[in-house]
């Protein structure tokens, strides 16, 4: 037997680290007229990670809040609020520096030639990472360490139009700072113009890093730093019509954009650490997304519900076949987020999927038996059986479908799509 590629984790690593939170907030809440609330506070958080490694601990995240809720008629209402929020950073950029650390994993591969016989593979202990082709290494924050922080704005407008009708409107924008993303020190200055096509080797990748590598040392040295940013726009409508009194109808139109030049911890740079060419829409903008509910108990006993639901489709990343045109070899988070390179003058994330559109219902009926109540329930999702490419989860942020190979118009292939119809019976016992 044969075999192309061999792979194992040279130094096996575990961590077991903390993370301490720090918070201090004051708070109140003010009624200059009956018909005015406003809401003031101050918050201090303070995250110890940005205390590790070679980061200085950020002590500076200060953050006014102000909100207020206006009765302006008898049946309008006009609310919104301003502030800075502060997150914390995931535990995972401390526990990945120190688990993947020049004295942490070393997850190696033996291809071609140098892979081993069938069953005669090395074993952990048998290898000498002094001898092992250089590798992806991470540097504790060498860059310094901020929190994330974002400054976000609402204003909205309820009104009730009669005893039957109801509509709402509320604006959202939030610009976010700091978010962390992986970035190399020893990145290539080389980028990728149109006559690069093909893939490149290692070897003619390396010339162009500061630090060439060499064997039992590393070829990208990876550091978190929190130099990401993102924005969010949304209009969030709402309409509420009870049409009878067995008849209620709530309908949602809900138009966002998110624009981020980093998608999380493990986001690299297509291209050496220029993440200017990768700022784009967000890997799960939707931008618009309708939901129509609607429930009848015209019967007793019986009750009728059904759900539409339209959403435009996500994101398209058209990458070069998975070629490796800068000869910069393969880096941790490419698997995760799938932002791998692309051809010149293509962007990231550039194209759509087609939109989704769901339709489901459901019947249930109550009986008196012995005392109790026993509903009995059908539930039918995607009535039309409808084949959706987008508008549910994968569990990979830049994954399935939503990677495309070639050029923008290049045929698309679909690897996943979402449930086809399903049909669920269920009887249930109140007591």
């Amino acid at each position: 037997m044969f075999v192309r590629s061999y792979t194992i984790d040279a130094a096996q690593k575990q961590v077991n680290l903390t993370q301490g939170l720090y918070t201090a907030f004051v708070e109140d809440r003010w009624r200059p007229t009956a018909s005015l609330t406003v809401h003031a506070g101050l918050r201090w958080d303070y995250d110890d990670i940005t205390s590790r490694g070679n980061s200085k601990p950020d002590l500076n995240n200060v953050q006014p809040r102000l909100s207020f809720n206006w009765l302006a008629t008898t049946n309008s209402v006009i609310r919104g609020g301003a502030g800075i929020f502060t997150g914390k950073l995931p535990y995972a950029v401390y526990s990945d520096a120190v688990q993947f650390g020049a004295d942490g994993n070393q997850t190696v591969t033996f291809r071609g030639a140098q892979a081993p016989a069938f069953l005669q593979g090395p074993k952990t202990t048998a290898l000498n990472r002094a001898s092992l082709p250089a590798h992806e290494i991470r540097e504790p924050f060498a860059l310094g360490l901020k929190q994330p922080n974002a400054g976000q704005f609402t204003l909205g407008y309820q009104r009730q139009l009669s005893d039957r009708i109801a509509v709402s409107f509320d604006g959202v924008y939030v610009d976010t700072h700091h978010l962390p993303r992986s970035w190399d020190l020893n990145a290539q200055t080389r980028g990728i113009t149109v006559a690069d096509t093909v893939g490149l080797s290692t070897a003619i990748g390396d010339l162009s890093r500061p630090v060439k590598p060499v064997v039992g040392g590393c070829r990208r040295l990876t550091t978190t730093e929190t130099g990401g940013r993102s924005t969010y726009a949304g209009l969030y409508s709402a309409f509420r019509y009870r049409a009878a009194n067995a008849l209620l109808i709530d309908a949602n139109w809900t138009w966002s954009h998110a624009i981020t030049n980093t998608e999380d911890i493990n986001f690299n740079a297509s291209v050496g650490n220029n993440f200017d060419l990768d700022r784009a829409d967000a890997n799960n903008d939707r931008r618009h997304k309708v939901t129509v509910r609607s429930t009848w108990t015209g019967i007793k006993s019986l009750t009728l519900s059904g759900i539409a639901d339209f959403q435009t489709g996500t994101p398209i990343n058209r990458v070069a076949f998975f070629r490796d045109l800068t000869g910069s070899g393969g880096a941790y988070g490419d698997g995760f987020i799938g932002n791998y390179q692309r051809f010149a003058d293509v962007p990231r994330n550039g194209e759509r999927l087609p939109s989704a559109l769901f339709f489901s219902g459901s019947a249930s009926y109550d009986v008196k038996f012995v005392g109790q109540t026993l509903t009995a329930r059908g539930d039918v999702f995607n009535i039309l059986n409808r084949v959706n490419a987008s508008g549910f989860a994968t569990g990979v942020g830049g994954g399935g479908t939503a990677t495309q190979v070639g050029r923008p118009g290049d045929p698309i292939s679909y690897s996943t799509a979402g449930a086809p119809r399903q049909v669920q019976l269920s009887l249930g016992v109140r007591f």
